[in-house]
């Protein structure tokens, strides 16, 4: 047996789907072993569409779902109409079971009459005097006279007994001896009769008994026999009086229950539903002081989020909107502490929490701060991610980004992010340099620095010019296309020893952008990252020593 969560009360499951708290009337979503507050009118409109289908199957659904909801806006009515639909279409269905016997019956009937017919017409033709003849005529004539009369009285008979005026029929069908199947209406209209009477009775006894819906369920079909009509009053009068009761004792949920049986042909419907409105409006009070018992001992325990769910559900309810302002008032404080501190992913989570005129008085200051920190995030990780796909590649990118949704960051924006954090990346390997001196700078692949790393590309020196450091240069047309030129800085492992050291120099349409002048042994390989935006001529100088090996390693360009 489980528990409720909230008020401790014993859960029963109304269906394999859906729960109930015996005590406090919560409804909860199951899955498996695990249960879920269910949202009302999410459940309500769910049983709403399974009214509105025909099977009798979604009715009995709908029905169970209309009757754990309670006194959910119509509810309850939904319950007694659906159980109505119910009666309704196993009536009908007993009806046509009824029309079908009866057709068949009809057809067996018309199948004698046709085998008599061909034994008469057979017997007629064997007569071959022609006095015989005279005789045989004159008693066809009589015969057919006697027979259409028969007839129009038989038909007047079937038609009396599908009536249900089985008096009527016995009268004509004794009259009619055995004609057709007369005898076997015959039998069937005094069984019905003594069914009729069988269920009169008995519905009679059920008024007497105090079984006033079982009375209405019994003589309902029976209207106009004898004083049915009458009892059927009397009962849905009792059901009525038993509804007070029960009202005026505070039992809500048993007269609900009774006064939902009362039928609209009654004359007592009109005050039963204007009481049945009086019954729901006391369910809907006991129902919302119960929810704000609850959210009020969560406020006061701290447990803001679900305190702030309850009082929601009964927002109009005495000061419940008061306690929402003061929630909603502690979580703006919260996110805007963690946006002044740049956590701007939690600030978002409180943000949410508040940004509906239903959760907050001002929850347009929440929106709008939601809206600052979105953006602000959304630039950070799209910077982020573009700094990522230049060092790291697209893939570790990808991760990146997927890995930020939240609050703040929808699926839409995921997608958006994904595309802004692709940058172009192109090796210096792919562009062919406008100028290349002779000597002093050289190209080389797969090489492997001190600390065992090997490198795809290289440019490397193994000797000093005198003169213009960016005469001695590699130069490049960029044409401003890129933001930043990447390398590790590296000593190759072929590096000799004789006291010297190497230098690095980087040039920006002829201004010096990065220089490392003294690269000895124990420099240890390291990324350098140097901005180039608007820069048009890229110059790369590597000096050195002879036999002296350094170089600049992987150099890309990106945007």
């Amino acid at each position: 047996m489980r528990n409720c969560d909230v008020c401790g009360g014993s859960i029963i499951f109304i269906n394999g789907s859906i729960a109930k708290c015996e005590y406090c009337g919560r409804l909860f979503q199951v899955n498996g072993d695990n249960l879920s507050e269910v949202n009302m009118e999410s459940l309500y409109k769910e049983a709403l569409e399974l009214f509105n289908r025909d099977s009798e199957d979604n009715l009995l659904n709908a029905v169970e779902i209309f009757e754990a909801l309670g006194s959910y806006k119509d509810s309850s009515n939904k319950v007694y109409e659906g159980k109505n639909k119910i009666s309704k279409a196993k009536a009908d269905e007993a009806d046509r079971k009824l029309e079908e016997q009866r057709q068949n019956e009809l057809a067996e009937i018309a199948r004698k009459k046709r085998e008599y017919a061909e034994k008469q017409r057979k017997k007629i033709i064997a007569i071959t005097s022609t006095v015989a003849v005279a005789v045989v005529a004159i008693i066809i004539v009589a015969v057919s006279v006697t027979y259409s009369k028969k007839n129009d009285n038989y038909q007047k008979a079937v038609s009396y007994f599908n009536n249900g005026e089985y008096e009527n029929a016995i009268e004509i069908f004794e009259k009619l001896g055995g004609y057709k199947d007369s005898v076997d209406y015959l039998s069937s209209a005094h069984e019905s009769i003594t069914t009729r009477e069988d269920a009169y009775n008995k519905g009679v006894a059920y008024f007497n008994e105090g079984l006033y819906l079982e009375t209405i369920d019994v003589l309902a079909g029976m209207s106009g026999y004898l004083d049915s009509n009458e009892y059927i009053e009397n009962a849905c009068g009792k059901l009525y009086e038993q509804g007070e009761q029960f009202f005026s004792m505070e039992e809500y949920e048993k007269a609900r229950d009774i006064l939902g049986n009362i039928p609209e042909t009654s004359g007592s419907y009109t005050k039963t539903v204007a009481l049945l409105k009086k019954v729901d409006e006391k369910l809907v009070e006991i129902q919302n002081m119960q929810e704000y018992e609850n959210a009020v001992n969560a406020y006061e325990s701290g447990e803001y989020e679900k305190a702030q769910r309850l009082f929601i559900e009964i927002r109009d309810y005495l000061d419940s909107m008061d306690y929402l302002n003061k929630i909603g008032d502690s979580f703006y404080a919260t996110a805007t502490d963690l946006f002044n501190t740049g956590d701007y992913s939690s600030c978002g989570d409180y943000l949410l929490l508040i940004d509906t005129a239903d959760e907050w008085g001002r929850y347009s200051e929440a929106a709008d701060l939601f809206n600052q920190a979105k953006e602000i995030y959304y630039n950070q990780i799209a910077e982020e991610a573009k700094n990522i796909c230049r060092s790291q590649g697209e893939t570790e990118m990808r991760s990146f980004v997927n890995g930020k949704k939240c609050a703040l960051i929808s699926d839409d924006s995921i997608s958006s992010l994904l595309k802004e954090g692709r940058v172009e990346i192109v090796s210096l390997e792919k562009l062919e340099p406008y100028y290349k001196p002779q000597v002093h700078t050289y190209e080389a692949r797969g090489v492997e620095d001190i600390l065992g790393n090997i490198y795809d590309y290289v440019l490397e020196s193994n000797h000093y010019s005198d003169g213009d450091p960016y005469d001695w240069c590699w130069k490049y047309a960029i044409d401003g296309k890129y933001r930043y030129f990447r390398f590790v800085v590296a000593v190759e492992k072929d590096y000799v020893s004789n006291g010297s050291y190497g230098e690095i120099r980087i040039f920006g349409d002829g201004r010096q952008l990065y220089a490392l002048e003294k690269i000895g042994s124990d420099t240890k390989s390291f990324p350098v990252e140097i901005n180039v935006e608007g820069i048009t001529d890229l110059g790369v100088m590597v000096g050195g020593d002879s036999h002296t090996v350094f170089c600049i390693a992987n150099p890309v360009l990106s945007e």
